[in-house]
């Protein structure tokens, strides 16, 4: 994966090195992960997969999934800024990067299954990020983009019915 910065320097919407990016990570994985983690399985996920974890710091789902592909598989979490201190893991089958998946490239045809949590939604032209995606799964593998929908948010308390 090369890193070779677009040309309209998209960024993602939200502060990696804010006091409150660690915090606002714990209560997304807390929150979402059981979800994300009953999605993953029902692509059959399993034994000798190549995943990649788009956005997925340095968190929990991706030893989950470096579980799930078992030795012969590869799980790459790749995120654009990888917290200094995070957690060492002790899977073999688990690549932690910093690739920002807005601007670097990905290789094409190279993975079963590939997850993005949260993602797309923070970054101008998702299309252009999803289309890269597709391009980056094999023949029959599988994407899992999990986002809000941005173009329906009903309100969350009104005076009167």
């Amino acid at each position: 994966m090369n890193s070779t910065p677009a040309p309209t320097g998209e960024r993602y919407l939200f502060d990696h090195s804010s006091a409150w990016s660690t915090t606002r990570s714990t209560a997304l994985e807390r929150c979402y992960d059981p979800v994300s983690r009953r999605n993953l399985a029902h692509t059959g996920i399993g034994p000798g997969r190549q995943c990649l974890e788009a956005g997925g710091g340095a968190g929990p789902l991706g030893i989950w999934l470096a579980d799930a592909v078992g030795a012969d598989g590869q799980v790459t979490v790749t995120d654009p800024a990888l917290p200094p201190d995070r957690p060492p893991h002790a899977a073999a089958n688990l690549r932690l990067t910093d690739h920002d998946i807005a601007n670097d490239t990905l290789p094409d045809t190279t993975f079963d299954l590939i997850h993005a949590r949260l993602v797309l939604l923070h970054l101008p032209r998702p299309h252009r990020i999803l289309k890269k995606l597709l391009h980056a799964l094999k023949p029959g593998g599988h994407l899992v983009p999990e986002d809000f929908d941005r173009g329906h948010v009903p309100p969350l308390h009104t005076p009167d019915a």
